[in-house]
């Protein structure tokens, strides 16, 4: 079935799926939508949640952010990449990098396929600086390449209170020990409040993230074969949940929270934006 035939209600459905754990095989099975088309849906609907975000998460005044990393994979785990598979599919790990207001939730900033790397932490910190009008607080793990990047002036520290949340655990059986965690809190840059050097809220979204979008669950078949899926996958989620998902904590969304929406958008909401772009862009599913 064409996409540009698929009924408004299927393209809702299709959405829908794609942010509740389940994989393109399923939903093809669920909603009698092919493979193809799904993939299509799924690519212009990416494409156009992140112009939507782009656009609306500029000059923002967050005062307190927290960063963390999510790892997954494409097409072959690291171990298992062979040079070919690197070069034809961009196989092996990958990072996602990922930031949070810590009062509205919003998840304002991501970086999808980077290494764990310098270069990538450059990059994430060069959007994160770009989108935040004012000087705020920023906690991280203790990966170095944040502080490396702050100190080659990618985000300039007269804008930044940083702090750094460090976590050692012990070792049983050749995995960590999460009930003899060990967190020290570091004061690095500026005066950030200790109380508020925490990964807690970033992390709780990585969780989120990680059991509600099937290509990052562990141990499934529905693991990633082409990054760019991927990245279109993960702006879908993103608008879902800074736009359409209720916060049980916030009572809405973390949008409408942050001043930036002023109702709960909708799936419906979701495919109009994604027919748009389509219809502005109409050859960008033409190879």
């Amino acid at each position: 079935m064409a996409m540009n035939n698929l009924p408004r209600e299927l393209q809702i459905s299709v959405l829908h799926h794609l942010v509740r754990k389940n994989g393109i095989n399923d939903i093809q099975d669920l909603t009698k939508v092919s493979k193809n088309t799904i993939l299509r849906l799924l690519e212009n609907a990416g494409n156009a949640c992140r112009r939507f975000q782009d656009r609306t998460f500029r000059d923002l005044q967050f005062r307190r952010i927290q960063c963390d990393e999510i790892w997954t994979f494409c097409y072959a785990k690291k171990k298992n990449a062979t040079p070919d598979l690197k070069e034809k599919h961009l196989a092996g790990d990958s990072w996602i990098w990922t930031a949070i207001d810590t009062k509205s939730r919003v998840l304002f900033s991501y970086l999808v396929g980077g290494t764990r790397e310098q270069i990538a932490a450059d990059t994430f910190l060069t959007d994160i600086s770009n989108r935040l009008s004012k000087k705020f607080q920023m906690t991280t793990d203790g990966n170095v390449y944040y502080l490396d990047a702050i100190k080659a002036g990618v985000i300039l520290e007269s804008r930044l209170h940083y702090g750094i949340l460090r976590k050692e655990y012990t070792m049983h059986n050749g995995k960590r020990n999460t009930n003899n965690l060990k967190l020290e809190k570091f004061s690095v840059i500026g005066n950030p409040k200790e109380k508020h050097i925490s990964t807690s809220y970033v992390e709780r979204y990585n969780l989120t993230l990680r059991t509600n979008v099937s290509r990052l669950i562990r141990k499934t078949n529905c693991f990633t074969k082409k990054i760019e899926n991927l990245d279109h996958h993960l702006a879908l989620f993103t608008m879902y949940y800074n736009f359409v998902r209720i916060h049980k904590t916030l009572g809405t969304t973390p949008a409408v929270v942050a001043g930036l929406a002023d109702r709960p958008m909708s799936f419906g909401d979701i495919v109009d934006m994604t027919n748009d772009y389509q219809e502005e862009t109409p050859y960008a599913n033409v190879a």
